[in-house]
């Protein structure tokens, strides 16, 4: 078995479109194997680290801005 790594999207009609330089490399028609990974952002956890961060931070630290 070969793998390959790429980003794909998927297009209006449910159709997955992989790059070119892949889709050359496979024979047709054949199976493959799928695996989907989605990028989300989660906002709200970022602003819970930030806000717990900034909470850590105190007037005494800045001293430490200046180095």
């Amino acid at each position: 078995m070969k793998a390959y790594k790429c980003y794909a999207s998927i297009m209006a009609d449910g159709q997955l479109s992989i790059p070119l330089k892949i889709a050359n490399k496979l024979k047709t028609p054949t199976k493959i194997r799928v695996m989907i990974f989605v990028e989300e952002e989660d906002t709200e956890w970022n602003d819970f680290t930030m806000t717990q961060f900034f909470n850590g931070y105190s007037e005494e630290d800045s001293i430490y801005d200046s180095l």
